[in-house]
């Protein structure tokens, strides 16, 4: 059943909502690609895509592909209303990433693609680095289904702008499920619908729980099914059994449906049942029932032995011709680290890979960032290739050299576009993918030297992976055919040949001797190890794990070690090679020359191909129209109803390099309109400059408490603002300014402050997704300076400076110590200006004791101008000064809890329990105040200590909210214990 509810109130609800902000439409990364180079627009009946001038071909590749698979997902549509073209972008940007922006709040329905990718997921998973065009139809099936809005906010959003998508409450699983499910759907049997990892990682995990998956496994938030989340894993499933049982039409009737509704946050579950007869609990407890019978369930074979049985939630291994083994791992309650286990099998090395000071070589440590793990001949140097982190925010690859040893780094070089391979037995030089839009080429760099140079020369979009090399200079590498990877063999003349031509799943290869190379081969739907004669071709199957195999290396003696799933995470395996199964020969596909991969001549008309043009789309406002809501003051004589309106503008150019925004209104009894304007610069992307100005009135009230009259007040205030963030740490420039007028009893007086600032933040932290941050460092710092030369009316510094250390504590991996100290200074400010604490934890609260306060400055321009530091225990008390040094500790001890349903009490969206927190608390506030009229300069000691809980919930997949209490004791200032209770948002 559908929801529907009076126009009136949703008309209110949606003009509350309705003022225009200020924001980037896209991140750094993205904005500064299309800044720094000349974009151009191509254009299809179906699609509108913002490119490169330098990636004109790719372009023209990608917008073929993405308008035929929004051709056919529009084929699945109810509704019959016209749908305008898709607005997609293709960057240069490395984000490793893809997404669709629906629209909500004045951003528009957009959709973003890097050019190519250098995890190596993707590869595994059978997307392909550089099938871009093949991304591109996972995210048209989001993009398609965000364009299904009728009735009620069809006619807002025309009217009013981007206000809302009503399928974005479908829930993540439903989003990302469905766009899984038909991107190996759509021409194409591409990606993780025909990976046979994809299916073995969730095979394995239903095997261990014995098919009991519950509603609580499709949220993001589940960490058991990291790295990817249930929405993914578990989400592309359970549509798929959906489409299977229900027909895949229906899954279209219910994003019709739930594009018509008018309050389509609530309700949700009913229109599973307007669609299927059963709400979406019920449809997971019939898959569940349909799981639980989906066995017997394999189980590890005899030969196959267990070396180290926690290898986290993801791990890539390395072998060396000695035996040593090596691992990058990460787990739920252990942070990403190196292990080196001696030929005997035991752990020689653990080495956490975080680094916790400034100027750090690299930043990412997760080992899904990792590719191209492989040990020198010697085996004392193990090298790798990491996706870190670019200056600019995006992904910026760089190849590891560590001493095996001890797991020390020893060197690092800059591989831009690179994906990893393998470094050749005598350790001159490592081999490795890059590549240039959406072609790969095989390159090597001399580690004697630093040169980089490429191997091959292809055109054309192509993706390569894995390339191992010889000691001879052969190459074995693996490349996308068709739908799926097959292994080649490079020569050292530079000729290629194929190993297998099989239409399979071949990936990982490692050699194994001159004769033989050991890799990943698809049998029966699961990825085994495989033995393969370079010679003649012949297969044989080494393994028979129970679901996936990943990473076989090859060990003396006749072994083989691999990393093997098991549950919802992985193992170190090894077993005795033997002769192994072997295959017959498979019908050879019909492989493309190899320079290049045959992609089908464009059959889709080219309408438009123009330079971008700077004002694009900047005079159609993605915002636009009125916004009312109402309210209550205590006035000077009573209390009054009052009603705020007014109009609102928001808007940009189509690459988000001007935006602006306007808000103009009024309240009843207001001295005057309240305005808001400001403008957004990004043209010297990275940096990104902004400028508001701003009136807002308030009239005269009285103080309930004393019935004192307080003035009416005028703000004019504005701001100039630069920021852009390095690497992981951003830096924002501002001068800003405020004019305030004052109504008094005696007549009318005015203040200024003036004057510019700096703000910083800086970390380095290691975290697990159990235990959160629980090793590192945060630091803070900002300055303020107000002074007469500016205008200003006082001269003052207003200095502040963060420190943060985090700690794991012994005997668990969960719970941990954070230790902080703050400082903040008003230097040269009059006396009592800085407030310290009287200030919530979160933004519902209900404190045990009324809100008090000391005496403050007796200056009238800044009551409403904030100088102020928390301080926690005195969330009901402001104390005045205008020096303070903070002290604190906090002890967490989390309690995991990761079980949800998919609504709550059947009108709410998906509720999640994330965990439960423990935590135990002190912090010690030391003042200093100036000497004033109110007094003599004086300094104060202000402890509070106590204990909280927080319950932490995931609300519609997307809404993280704490309820917490929190008990506090003051033993200075007289204060009595106080008792909070209150919502957060994370």
């Amino acid at each position: 059943m559908e929801g529907r509810a009076r126009p009136a109130a949703l008309a209110v609800l949606l003009m509350a909502s309705g003022c225009a902000t200020l924001a980037p439409r896209f991140d750094q990364a993205v904005t500064t690609s299309f800044a720094r180079q000349p974009m151009r627009k191509l254009e299809t009946g179906r699609v509108e895509l913002y490119y490169p001038e330098s990636k004109r071909e790719e372009a023209f590749r990608v917008i073929q592909r993405l308008d035929r698979c929004v051709e056919q997902l529009r084929r699945n549509r109810f509704s019959g209303t016209e749908r305008p073209k898709v607005l997609a972008y293709l960057t240069t940007a490395n984000f490793d990433n893809a997404y669709v922006q629906p629209q909500v709040g004045g951003l528009p329905l957009q959709m973003v693609l890097a050019h190519h990718f250098t995890t190596e997921f993707f590869n595994l998973l059978e997307i392909g680095t550089n099938h871009v065009d093949d991304v591109s139809c996972h995210e048209a099936t989001h993009y398609v289904q965000f364009q299904e809005v009728d009735e009620l906010w069809y006619y807002l959003n025309l009217a009013f702008g981007d206000l809302l998508d009503p399928n974005i409450f479908t829930e993540s699983y439903f989003l990302e499920g469905l766009a899984t499910y038909y991107e190996g759907r759509l021409e194409r049997n591409t990606g993780r619908p025909h990976s046979p990892i994809w299916r073995g990682l969730f095979e394995s995990g239903v095997a261990l729980r014995k098919g009991e998956l519950s509603s609580g496994d499709l949220s993001p938030s589940q960490r058991e099914l990291l790295p990817f989340g249930g929405n993914y894993l578990a989400g592309m499933h359970f549509i798929e059994w959906l489409a299977r049982r229900y027909g895949a039409d229906r899954l279209w009737a219910l994003i019709d449906v739930q594009g018509r509704s008018w309050v389509p946050v609530l309700g949700v579950s009913f229109r599973f049942m307007w669609v299927y007869g059963k709400g979406a609990g019920e449809l997971v407890d019939e898959w569940r029932e349909s799981l639980r019978h989906s066995g017997p369930w394999r189980e590890r074979p005899e030969a196959q032995k267990v070396l180290d049985p926690d290898l986290g939630y993801f791990a890539r291994l390395a072998s060396a011709p000695d035996g040593t083994l090596a691992t990058i791992t990460a787990g739920r309650d252990a942070a990403s680290e190196l292990r080196v286990y001696g030929p005997g099998g035991s752990v020689r090395v653990r080495r956490p890979l975080t680094n916790f000071w400034p100027g750090r070589p690299y930043i990412a440590t997760s080992p899904v960032s990792v590719s191209g793990l492989s040990f020198d001949g010697s085996g004392t140097h193990l090298y790798l290739v990491l996706a870190d982190v670019g200056i600019d925010g995006d992904t910026a690859p760089k190849l590891l050299e560590l001493d095996a040893r001890d797991g020390r780094l020893l060197r690092a070089w800059e591989t831009p576009d690179a994906l990893g391979g393998g470094v050749d037995p005598s350790g001159s030089r490592y081999v490795f993918i890059r590549s240039q839009a959406d072609t790969a080429d095989l390159w090597e760099l001399d580690l004697a030297s630093g040169e980089q140079r490429a191997l091959t020369h292809n055109q054309g979009r192509l993706t390569l992976g894995a390339p191992a090399p010889a000691a001879d200079g052969r190459i074995v590498f693996a490349r996308k055919i068709g739908d799926d990877f097959d292994l080649w063999l490079r020569g050292p003349d530079g000729a290629e040949r194929p190993l297998t031509r099989d239409g399979r799943f071949n990936y990982s290869p490692r050699w194994e001797g001159a004769d033989h190379v050991l890799a990943l081969h698809e049998v029966d739907g699961r990825t085994q190890a495989v033995r393969i004669d370079v010679s003649t071709g012949a297969m044989s199957v080494l393994t028979d794990a129970p679901f996936v195999v990943m990473d076989p290396v090859p060990l003396p003696g006749g072994r083989l070690a691999f990393v093997n799933r098991e549950g919802w995470g992985w193992t170190l395996d090894r077993m005795d090679l033997g002769q192994g199964h072997p295959l017959p020969a498979a019908e050879a596909a019909e492989s493309p020359a190899p320079g290049s991969e045959a992609v089908p001549e464009p059959d889709v008309p080219v309408l438009s191909d123009d330079p971008y043009h700077a004002l694009d789309h900047l005079l159609v406002p993605t915002l636009r129209g009125p916004f009312v809501s109402f309210g209550s003051r205590e006035r000077y004589g009573g209390t009054q109803s009052t009603v705020y309106g007014g109009v609102s503008l928001q808007g940009s150019d189509r690459l988000g390099l001007h935006q602006y925004a306007l808000n103009i209104g009024y309240e009843t009894s207001d001295p005057g309109p309240t305005f808001s304007v400001g403008y957004g610069n990004y043209l010297l992307a990275p940096v990104y400059l902004q400028t508001v100005f701003s009136r807002a009135a308030e009239p005269a009230l009285r103080d309930v408490s004393d019935n004192s009259f307080i003035p009416s007040v005028v703000d004019m205030s504005g701001g100039l603002y630069a920021s852009r963030t390095f690497w992981t740490t951003p830096i924002s420039l501002s001068f800003i300014g405020v004019h305030r007028t004052e109504g008094l009893e005696s007549g009318s007086r005015s203040s200024d402050l003036f004057g510019p600032g700096v703000a910083t933040a800086w970390s380095a932290t290691e975290s697990t997704p159990y235990a959160g941050v629980r090793r590192g460092i945060a630091l803070t710092g900002s300055a303020q300076w107000f002074a007469k030369a500016f205008g200003s009316d006082f001269t003052f510094g207003d200095l502040r400076a963060t420190a943060a250390f985090y700690t794991p504590l012994p005997f668990w991996a969960r719970h941990t110590l954070q230790l902080t100290v703050r400082g903040r200074a008003l230097a040269g400010a009059p006396a009592r200006l800085l407030r310290v604490g009287g200030t919530n934890r979160g933004f519902l609260e209900w404190d045990s004791q009324p809100d008090k306060s000391q005496q403050g400055t007796g200056l009238a321009i800044f009551p409403d101008i904030t100088f102020r530091e928390p301080l926690r225990g005195y969330e009901d008390a402001t104390l005045r000064c205008n020096e303070v040094v903070i002290a604190g500790a906090r002890y967490r001890a989390p309690i995991i809890v990761d079980h949800g349903w998919s609504s709550f009490l059947w009108i709410l969206p998906s509720f999640f329990i994330r965990q439960a927190d423990i935590e135990v608390f002190g912090e010690w506030a030391h003042t200093w105040t100036a000497e004033s009229s109110s007094g003599p300069a004086t300094t104060g000691d202000h402890r509070s200590f106590g204990g909280a809980l927080y319950f932490r919930t995931l609300w519609g997949s997307a809404l993280p909210l704490s309820f917490y209490y929190q008990f506090a004791v003051r033993p200075d200032d007289g204060l009595t214990p106080l008792h909070i209770v209150g919502v957060s948002m994370e």
